[in-house]
């Protein structure tokens, strides 16, 4: 059983939401972040 990863706050400085990553490089918090904080 693997252990959950430790959680992460958002990088969206509009957000910055405590969430649990779904994967190692995931910095968001959700879709709607992800397309804010994409380059």
């Amino acid at each position: 059983m693997m252990a959950k990863p430790a959680r992460r706050r958002c990088k969206n400085d509009e957000c910055r939401e405590w969430f649990h990553p779904a994967f190692a490089n995931q910095w968001w918090c959700s879709p709607e972040c992800g397309t804010k904080i994409a380059p």
